[in-house]
């Protein structure tokens, strides 16, 4: 049973050790103001949210301003730690690579390890 938990919104993002009730807010932010949304403390130890509501807001025809809400299905990650340089290379070479099979990767010398986080054998 997990004893952590967290709590995100646009504005702010809070962590919690369940175990000893204790809850510190974090130094980041999501990118959009979003609210009732999901969010969960991964094995990674990234934040992940899904989903939600944010505010939407413009200026009508006689130049009053109007605000709705709706619903979201963004998934969007809150970093709680700075990952090592490898992984975050690996991430943006795949990212922008995704089209290429194993047997290519390995072929451009890309070690194995690496290879095998992203791409079934």
């Amino acid at each position: 049973v997990s004893t952590q938990s967290s709590l995100s919104s646009g504005i702010n993002a809070e962590y919690g050790d369940l175990s000893t009730h204790v809850w510190s807010e974090l130094a980041a932010t999501l990118p959009t103001d979003t609210f009732f949304h999901s969010a969960s403390l991964a094995p990674d130890g990234n934040i992940y949210t899904f989903g939600g509501s944010e505010y939407c807001s413009w200026t009508d025809q006689n130049g009053y301003t109007r605000r709705i809400t709706k619903r979201v299905n963004k998934l969007m990650k809150i970093e709680l730690e700075i990952p090592p340089l490898l992984d975050k290379a690996w991430d943006v070479f795949y990212e922008e690579h995704s089209h290429l099979d194993a047997e290519e990767f390995l072929s451009l010398g890309v070690p194995e390890f690496l290879v095998r986080r992203s791409i079934q054998f």
